[in-house]
């Protein structure tokens, strides 16, 4: 019997234990058909993404080829070649009033920064001593000339010799011009303004003693002012040939024009340039004399050339290139340059009338390469479309 139930109980586990396994491949063969179909699934829709990328990338390429630029119309104007050179300002009239006769200073009637109009007193040298010799040198010659006048008188009667006579003439002659000399001393006395002017400097003060020759004061002309430049010989030729000039105050950051009014024949023999001297007024005085300008002189003019920005040129191996658009085609332009005035660049060789100059998108451009012309500008924009790529 017992042998029986252990058959039976060993008959029971083994059932169980064979639908364990049969539930366990139940289970993973549904797993695998789920697998299947959802494999059969992913496979049916990446064509269609694979279609979506393929279109995203070859727009992507179509974009990045196509570049886009801004292109320039060249049409010829006229161009000044020019040099820009550094100048100092000078009064136009630097007059240094001296003593003239030896003194003590009794009156000063201005001081520094006076504006004076030409004859103006402006110091008085202290004068009664000389005064006084002028009283007497005038005394003594009202009693030579009244001598004179008698002797003359008695001449006509004979009664005086000649050297008598003569003695007499020569007495009023030199009384006269000791009268004179003490005008004349009298009058340096009184230091006037030679010229219209301000006071720059005052050198004395009243009660001290000058001698002959010591400075008193300074005084400028500065309505009008000169700018003095050295011109290299170079363009002494077409300088020479203007009349004016701009002149860059960098002081008071303002531009003004200058006449020219001479260019010197010699050379100085420090600098091996040619002083100029050009004119400016200064009705503001606001251009003091030691200031440093920037005087702008055209040394050649072209009435017409073909002009581009210096920022549109290309420097490759072989020299610098343009780049021309032509009907979307860009073509690399090897060009020869000429005059150049501040940004722009004259263009002799490799370069027509009306042609599509190429200023911004450039610097990667390849020969040939396909472009879209997003703008065709005026000549007379490129300076702003300069100051905005710096």
């Amino acid at each position: 019997m017992e042998t029986i139930r252990i058959a039976i109980v060993r008959l029971l586990k083994n059932r169980g234990f064979q639908k364990k396994i049969m539930l366990r491949r139940i289970t993973l063969y549904l797993i695998l058909i789920v697998f299947f179909f959802g494999s059969l699934f992913v496979m049916s829709m990446i064509p269609s993404k694979m279609d979506k990328q393929e279109e995203e990338i070859a727009k992507f390429t179509k974009d990045a080829l196509l570049k886009r630029v801004t292109a320039m119309m060249v049409e010829p104007r006229a161009l000044e070649e020019t040099i820009l050179i550094p100048g100092m300002v000078k009064a136009y009239e630097d007059v240094s009033l001296g003593a003239v006769i030896p003194g003590v200073i009794e009156k000063i009637h201005v001081k520094e920064g006076d504006h004076v109009p030409q004859g103006k007193e402006l110091f008085l040298i202290d004068l009664r001593s000389r005064l006084a010799i002028q009283t007497e040198a005038i005394a003594n010659h009202e009693l030579a000339r009244k001598t004179l006048e008698r002797r003359k008188k008695l001449r006509e009667r004979g009664d005086v010799t000649i050297q008598e006579y003569d003695e007499a003439v020569a007495a009023e002659g030199q009384a006269a011009a000791v009268v004179r000399r003490c005008d004349v001393e009298v009058s340096q006395g009184k230091i006037t303004a030679p010229i219209a002017g301000i006071i720059d400097r005052v050198d004395v003060e009243e009660g001290e003693y000058m001698h002959e020759g010591a400075q008193l004061a300074r005084l400028l002309d500065i309505d009008r002012v000169k700018i003095v430049a050295g011109i290299p010989e170079l363009y002494v030729d077409a300088v020479a040939r203007q009349k004016q000039a701009v002149v860059f105050i960098d002081g008071l950051n303002e531009e003004r024009t200058a006449v020219l009014e001479r260019i010197a024949y010699a050379a100085d023999t420090l600098t091996n340039t040619f002083e100029a001297t050009l004119r400016l007024d200064n009705p503001d005085h606001r251009i003091r004399p030691g200031m440093i300008v920037r005087t702008r002189l055209i040394t050649k003019q072209i009435p017409n050339a073909l002009i581009v920005p210096l920022f549109s040129l290309v420097k490759r191996e072989s020299g610098m290139i343009l780049f021309v658009e032509k009907e979307g085609t860009v073509e690399a332009r090897p060009v020869t340059m000429g005059a150049v005035e501040k940004d722009q660049v004259e263009i002799t060789q490799g370069l027509s009338t009306n042609e599509h100059v190429i200023v911004v998108g450039q610097k990667d451009l390849v020969h040939g390469q396909r472009v879209e012309v997003m703008e065709i500008i005026p000549q007379h924009m490129t300076f702003s479309i300069d100051k905005e790529l710096q």
